[in-house]
């Protein structure tokens, strides 16, 4: 009932958007239908109009993150039509979903996440973890979302999407500064979150600097074990996990500091940009913690030069050198109050990438791409001490270069003035892939912890694989108000670090998408429907069976899974009064394995609603967010009451639905202005549904309650 009521509401408020857009007023005289024309770069590593792009595209302006007051860069992506957030606290928040597809073990794996151009994923996991990408919403220019299969541009990740968060000046920015402060409350929080944020920006003729620091640090919530955990007195009062105590809490347990940096120069045809991200982060993982809480530090460091011009009238080239270093390490608290346990790998490396773009002919162009990544220095070390026990340790070390080799083209074909075909194509040459098999025998305790039994892990190494993908569109230009976009896109995603399986060596994970596309505009309003239709194969299956000539469970993956989503999108933007600017959203996906099962972690129906109003010395504004129910995963290992197996690993989530407003005061003297944001305005329960590593917590995660916060800041 929930879902139709909103269907109708959003029908009935496009009919009378629609007929109030024949208004012809424009708010901050910058139509919709000049943001189609706005040129970007991510989609195809080239200057291309948003109307032209091969896919499904979002812009997210400042002056929109201004106009809605998001406090984080996640708060920005919870509201894009189509994304969805889970928080596991197993991780730092941010691990996104979109169309039916979400990754648990390693975050946002299926998005390609860019910071001015420079790729920040991990090639441990080819995860795209938030403790990476701590980008303060204050410096951000814009943000590039490109929906859709995207690996014959960025290869492996990429399988649903580029997210390009830009901080680089714009020419009109120059000598613009910002210093401002944050504070922030959440009722379930165990105190106020804090955080600073500074910018300085500079340039004359030919020269331009930007310069990004920030700081933030939040105390986490403050949230009863028992709360999230169906059988809480067998968990929290048993001897085996040391917490004895039935009130047992989250309190300090979850806390939190980030620190960044970032450095962009361009001086003529070169450019330059540097960053480095600290955070700790403590997190959940498998048990309670009993003392300070199980910590994840990570520092990351990435550092590129480039050049970018046009040595030939008709040629424009793009090459670029990256390093980048990854070091993240963990200490685990549990079982005992004496109990330690670290565990740290570190990864550095290169990344090579050419790219030419060739004007062939006056209706023909050419991109032909080259990219070699080596990562030279791979290490995983692990040591722990148990007080009733001895101490174990072991060290992996990988000095091996890891190569990954990369060729790939695209070519833009203007049949006659409203028709443009595209034509992709990707070679990859992946790099060797790192097997592991983890044997567990209970019938021989470990040396180490006699509660559990002997893991033996035994490690090998793959041959190298050739990888395609290739990408088709037609893009039709009706008339000057509609735009069809009919496309097809492939995309891999490489099993870099795998558990054994029957195959040796598996195939990637394989991403089929067909999508078309229907753009409307007109100066005050635009509207962007879709439908489409994606597959995935060699997906990876995890779970633990028996080995009868061994002895013990093993820890096995298979690599035959497959899913099938079908979904529509439709997103309306209308600016019915000249400072008026409204949007609204919706995305409904069905997704289903090849059992015809119900997907993991995939919400049918996504909502989003959006109003703001520039009253001149004061922006305010509404949002409005619907998630459907979730699922959590199936596990056929569990065994239940009545000695069968399988069963889910926790509740379904139930559906929710958060209001959100903010009020910015603008120029209160000299520059100076006041932002007020307020989330979960209405106070609703939310839960997120359990996952592997935090299976005890059955009864789903607890997400934050109502909350505010207060930025003061100065532009000068």
């Amino acid at each position: 009932m929930k879902k139709l009521v909103f269907v109708i509401v959003m029908v009935l408020w496009i009919s009378v958007n629609s007929i109030a857009g024949e208004n012809e007023m424009v708010m901050n005289d910058f139509s919709l239908a000049d943001m189609l024309n706005m040129e970007i770069y991510s989609a195809g590593k080239k200057a291309e109009k948003v109307i032209e792009v091969p896919a499904s595209v979002k812009i997210i302006t400042r002056e929109e993150i201004q106009m809605y007051g998001y406090r984080t860069l996640i708060e920005v992506l919870e509201h894009v039509p189509g994304l969805y957030n889970l928080t596991t606290l197993t991780q730092p928040r941010g691990n996104f979903g979109v169309r039916g597809t979400w990754t648990g073990r390693s975050p946002n794996s299926n998005i390609a996440f860019l910071v001015n151009g420079v790729n920040q994923n991990d090639y441990r996991n080819n995860s795209n973890s938030f403790s990476k990408i701590t980008v303060p919403v204050e410096v951000i220019d814009r943000i590039e979302i490109i929906k859709g299969p995207m690996a014959v541009i960025y290869g492996s990740g990429a399988s649903q999407g580029v997210i390009n968060i830009i901080t680089n000046a714009s020419e009109e920015d120059h000598g613009v500064n910002l210093v401002a402060g944050s504070l922030g409350w959440e009722q379930k929080s165990s105190g106020p979150s804090q955080g600073m944020t500074a910018k300085y920006t500079d340039g004359e003729g030919d020269f331009n600097l930007n310069i990004n620091a920030s700081f933030h640090k939040d105390p986490g919530p403050d949230i009863k074990f028992r709360k999230m955990i169906n059988n809480a007195e067998g968990v929290l009062m048993n001897p085996l996990y040391g917490v004895m105590d039935m009130e047992h809490s989250t309190d300090k347990l979850l806390e939190s500091e980030h620190k960044y940096f970032n450095l962009a120069a361009l001086y003529q045809d070169f450019y330059f940009n540097a960053s480095y991200n600290e955070v700790e982060q403590e997190c959940f993982y498998i048990i309670p913690s009993l003392d300070h809480g199980t910590m994840m530090k990570h520092k990351t460091t990435n550092i590129m030069i480039g050049l970018q011009k046009n040595p030939l009238e008709d040629l424009e080239i793009d090459y670029k050198l990256r390093y980048f270093e990854s070091n993240r390490g963990w200490d685990y608290d549990g079982l005992n109050v004496n109990f330690w346990n670290h565990t740290f790998y570190t990864l550095r490396g290169y990344e090579l990438e050419l790219i030419n773009v060739w004007s062939l002919l006056d209706n023909l162009d050419a991109t032909i791409g080259l990219s070699y990544t080596v990562i030279e220095k791979k290490e995983n070390y692990n040591d722990a001490y148990v007080p009733f026990d001895d101490k174990m340790n072991y060290l992996i070390t990988n000095d091996d270069p890891i190569e990954t080799r990369s060729l790939f083209t695209q070519i833009d074909y203007q049949a006659v003035n409203n028709l443009k075909f595209v034509l992709g194509l990707r070679i990859d040459n992946a790099a060797s892939q790192v097997f592991h098999e983890d044997r567990y025998d209970p019938d021989q305790p470990s040396p180490t912890y006699p509660l559990v039994g002997t893991i033996d892990r035994q490690t090998s190494r793959s041959k190298t694989q050739n990888i395609f993908n290739g990408r088709l569109a037609a893009i039709y230009s009706m008339n000057d108000h509609n735009i069809v976009k009919l496309l097809y896109g492939e995309a891999t995603r490489n099993h870099t670090e795998v558990f054994w399986s029957e195959d040796k060596n598996p195939d990637p994970e394989k991403t089929r998408t067909i999508e078309l596309n229907h753009i409307f505009t007109e100066r005050q309003i635009t509207v962007t429907s879709g439908i489409f239709w994606s597959t995935v194969e060699n997906l990876m299956l995890a779970q633990r069976t028996y080995d009868p000539q061994g002895g013990g469970y093993v820890a096995t993956r298979s690599y035959d899974g497959e899913s099938e989503t079908m979904g529509t999108e439709l997103s309306v933007t209308v600016q019915p009064l000249p400072m008026l600017s409204t949007e609204i959203s919706i995305s409904y996906q069905e997704a289903q394995n090849s059992d015809n099962d119900e997907i993991a972690y995939a919400p049918k129906l996504l909502g989003q609603f959006k109003a703001g109003y520039n009253f001149g010395i004061c922006l305010a504004s509404v949002t409005a967010f619907y998630m459907d129910q979730i699922e959590s995963e199936w596990d056929p290992t569990k065994k239940n009451s009545d000695e069968s197996f399988g069963r889910y690993l926790g509740d379904k989530s139930d559906d929710y639905f958060l209001l959100g407003a903010n009020l910015r005061f603008v120029d209160l003297y000299e520059g100076l202005y006041l932002n007020i944001r307020g989330s979960n305005l209405l106070n609703t329960k939310i839960r997120y549904p359990a996952i592997q590593a935090n299976s005890m917590l059955d009864k789903g995660t607890i997400g934050p309650g109502i909350a505010c916060t207060i930025t003061l800041g100065w532009e000068f």
